[in-house]
């Protein structure tokens, strides 16, 4: 049982580029975690938990540990991603996606598990 991949209908194109915008800005290390935490706090409590966890997962993310971008919208034979839905991602989004952000957790495996992919 995975996750519906529908975009949010209240999801707008500016709301999604509004937190590839605070990615791009902790890689070019503008921001730092407290701030990043309000401000993905902020958008959490104008949409819901669901739209953050729903752009993680498909727009890239960085990994501040490993400073690369990850794409896990799709595994590398291009197959679509399944998602769980009770994953720390959907529960926590904000924690989960400052624990990739800020190099948290150690493996990709890790990330993948977190955002409940597999």
């Amino acid at each position: 049982s995975g996750v519906s991949n529908a975009r949010p209908t209240s999801l707008t194109d500016t709301d999604i580029q509004t937190i590839k915008d605070i990615f791009a800005a902790v890689q070019n290390k503008k921001y730092a975690q407290v701030d990043v935490t309000y401000l993905l706090q902020k958008f959490v409590d104008a949409h819901n938990a669901a739209s953050l966890a729903w752009i993680v997962r498909h727009v890239p993310i960085y990994n501040g540990r490993d400073d690369t971008w990850y794409s896990f919208d799709m595994f590398q034979d291009q197959s679509l991603m399944n998602f769980r839905i009770n994953s720390d991602l959907d529960i926590k989004p904000v924690d989960t996606t400052i624990g990739i952000l800020f190099g948290r957790y150690a493996t990709e495996n890790d990330i993948l598990s977190v955002m409940g992919c597999g």
